[in-house]
């Protein structure tokens, strides 16, 4: 299937402030997700089947496990449902699968794990930028934060708020593209020249793109729209090949140290600036 515009799915048909009418459990399981169990599951071998059937014993109970058919890919199907049920397993908790690959060294899975792990943080990182109002509404509900996202989502909101003017000339570029291809295509643009500023500012666009569109979303719904996109695929692959969140995470902390001097977030406006001029440009190629 292919990966959809970062905008894909934002315009529901629904009444304007309502989420989707398929409802909340939806976004209980982002398409990324629901793809790796299927990868999951048909990459195990029989041993391997075996042995995650015993890897599940004392969470799955017994009576279950006894009527488990290894070779049958509906029974492991069976015993990934129960550990979500059983809250062992879901999008943002997917160790217990992390601990099983690394026992029987299935390398293959692993990576990949490890990217979608990574793609869904970046998705719920954005979820929660977008949900916040201002850095005043972030430091007043912080705490219901992960640490790990804590610093990046301040730092996300204190770009759009120091970078407001910059961010509206994004913002009407983008409204000038109505094909959703074309705005892949842009979106993507912004993605191939990476940095860890590009990184931030194409984060602050993305949300404030998504945020524009005025739709009262149920938890869980950026997570899903954002992590099914190319321009999400592009970003996990470079974050994750230059030292991931931590990395991140200590690009920002660095920058926070600098930030009595004015300068913290220079390049962020650079790379928002640079971003306005690679948009532009794009956008009268395609008018042409």
């Amino acid at each position: 299937m292919a990966l959809r515009t970062a905008t894909s799915g934002l315009n529901a048909s629904c009444p304007p402030g309502r989420p989707p009418a398929y409802g909340i459990f939806r976004y209980e399981h982002p398409p990324i997700f629901k793809k790796f169990i299927v990868h999951f599951v048909r990459l195990l071998s029989n041993d391997d089947r075996v042995a995650f059937s015993y890897w599940c014993k004392g969470i799955v109970p017994g009576s279950k496990l006894d009527g488990i058919n290894v070779g049958n890919d509906s029974d492991i199907y069976k015993l990934v449902e129960f550990l979500q049920s059983a809250d062992e397993l879901s999008f943002t908790n997917m160790s217990l699968l992390k601990e099983f690959l690394l026992s029987v060294g299935h390398h293959e899975l692993l990576q990949e794990l490890e990217s979608v792990e990574l793609c869904i943080s970046i998705g719920c990182i954005l979820e929660d930028y977008i949900k916040f109002k201002s850095v005043d509404d972030f430091h007043l509900k912080c705490m219901k934060l992960a640490d790990s996202y804590a610093t990046i989502v301040e730092f996300l909101l204190t770009t759009k708020e120091e970078n407001q003017e910059l961010i509206s000339l994004v913002l009407e570029q983008l409204r000038q593209v109505s094909d959703d291809s074309k705005l892949l295509e842009i979106l993507e643009l912004l993605s191939s020249q990476l940095s860890w500023s590009i990184v931030t500012s194409t984060l602050v666009i993305t949300g404030v793109l998504y945020a524009s569109f005025g739709q009262v979303a149920a938890s869980g719904y950026y997570v899903c729209a954002f992590s099914d996109t190319r321009t999400s695929e592009l970003l996990t692959r470079w974050i994750l090949k230059n030292g991931g969140l931590k990395a991140f995470d200590e690009f920002i902390r660095n920058k926070q140290e600098v930030a009595s001097n004015g300068s913290a977030l220079s390049s962020i406006g650079e790379s928002i600036k640079e971003n306005i001029k690679l948009l532009g440009n794009r956008i009268d190629i395609q008018s042409e």
